[in-house]
């Protein structure tokens, strides 16, 4: 009986942050997991790629599923006032920007979650401008060498799209 109504809990939690995902037209791309076993994921919908001066930097979602280690560790907020969470985060969700020829990272937004998608805490950034330098095997490289390599391929894709209209419209004028 117990089992039983674990495995429905579970059911509901995942029917749940599915819905929300797909509530805010979100797509997200596994990027990998971390040493406590949480999960981490990309938005390829909110993704976007830009150079500015001789960096490339990519601005993208976040999406952090807890495991019951990583709910039960991760409890520092990242602000200026070092909130601690009094709940476990079922997940979080950041607006990280990445420059990718830097190695650095900053974080715009965090906004952790309960298990049923209730806000629990959001802290936003955008009103400090400084960047991170990204540790070697940490969390942060992880999603910077994921991110940054899915921008180069959107780049390309969008380099070769570019290149096929432009053939299509010089044929057209022939």
């Amino acid at each position: 009986m117990k089992a039983r109504t674990l495995l429905l809990c579970g059911i509901a939690v995942v029917l749940l942050f599915g819905s929300y995902t797909e509530a805010q037209g979100s797509d997200w791309i596994p990027i990998g997991s971390d040493g406590k076993k949480s999960e981490y994921y990309y938005d390829k919908k909110s993704f976007n790629y830009s150079k500015k001066e001789n960096d490339r930097v990519v601005t993208t979602w976040t999406n952090t599923q807890y495991s019951i280690v990583g709910r039960l560790t991760d409890k520092a907020v990242p602000d200026k006032e070092k909130d601690m969470l009094t709940i476990p985060p079922g997940y979080r969700l950041d607006l990280e920007e990445y420059n990718c020829s830097q190695k650095k990272y900053r974080m715009i937004q965090v906004i952790f979650y309960n298990d049923r998608g209730g806000v629990i805490k959001n802290a936003n950034f955008e009103d400090d401008p400084s960047w991170t330098i990204i540790a070697p095997d940490s969390v942060a490289e992880m999603v910077r060498n994921t991110v940054c390599a899915a921008g180069l391929l959107k780049k390309k894709k969008t380099r070769r799209l570019h290149s096929a209209k432009t053939v299509a419209l010089g044929s057209a004028h022939i």
